[in-house]
């Protein structure tokens, strides 16, 4: 950050910004940093991160944009200039790949003389030790898959039956990504 000295930071796909805050420790510590924009799909939570990070750091503009982040990228065209654009963690391996060439493209064309693009990517590991981590003996993925269902109940009426469904995860080793599935215990 001391290097590029962004005035601004985007981020796609931000969720809780975890690993954002390393980015936004160098820009305050560089003395450069004036904005923040957090991308997400989630409004609720993207709210409440922003408010958080508004506390944790008092001198950064924190401006959310909820959207998807496969939809084009349109950017106040006033941020304060260069921007970094970053697409943090390993989601670009979630995309096909022309959704990923897709999203590029987007990037590509909201970004002005002078910004720069960050895209975290995964190394490939052992398949064995990620179908662990999203089969966690604990359940913490299972419970965020079965949410889906009853934000279906909730918000739609749904009537699923959350203990007729069970979490699987497994890697698939042709597009070396993982997969995620609900699937019925039950017709």
């Amino acid at each position: 950050m001391a290097a590029l000295r962004p005035r601004t930071l985007v981020e796609l796909g931000a969720g809780s910004a975890d690993k954002t805050r390393l980015l936004l420790d160098a820009m305050v510590d560089a003395e450069n940093g004036e904005a923040y924009v957090p991308i997400d799909v989630s409004a609720d939570f993207l709210d409440d991160t922003a408010n958080r990070l508004r506390e944790e750091y008092p001198t950064l503009g924190i401006e959310p944009v909820v959207g998807d982040i496969a939809d084009p990228l349109e950017l106040d065209p006033h941020l304060p200039a260069p921007a970094v654009i970053a697409f943090l963690g390993s989601t670009i391996g979630n995309f096909d790949a022309d959704g990923a060439t897709q999203l590029l493209r987007n990037v590509a064309s909201a970004m002005r003389p002078g910004d720069h693009f960050l895209l975290g990517a995964d190394l490939r590991k052992n398949p064995a030790i990620i179908e662990a981590a999203y089969n966690d003996a604990q359940g913490v993925t299972a419970e965020f898959n079965l949410n889906v269902l009853r934000v279906l109940n909730r918000d739609l009426g749904a009537d699923f039956d959350l203990a007729k469904f069970e979490h699987r995860a497994f890697y698939d080793r042709a597009l070396h990504r993982i997969e995620m599935h609900l699937v019925s215990t039950d017709d």
